[in-house]
């Protein structure tokens, strides 16, 4: 597999997987230097879970309260 750095962090180029690009701000670009700053990651999803991701622009983490009220978990993996 391939290797390459990025905002100060080693990463390994995933295979067989698909990339697409997302908007970015241009503030918050600029504000966060995030071409330069921030590392390389990769997030998998299914197929059902990426259009929400992408057309309501909320990411939600472990830790994160959900809609329904619930907390989201950490999934062992």
């Amino acid at each position: 597999m391939a290797n390459a750095n990025a905002g100060g962090a080693r990463y390994v180029i995933p295979r067989g997987w698909i990339r697409l690009g997302v908007y970015v701000d241009q503030v918050k670009q600029e504000v966060n230097d995030i071409w330069n700053k921030w590392p390389v990651t990769y997030h998998g999803t299914q197929q059902e879970a990426a259009l929400p991701i992408l057309t309501q622009r909320i990411f939600s983490t472990p830790g994160d309260q959900l809609l329904g009220g619930s907390i989201l978990p950490i999934r062992p993996g």
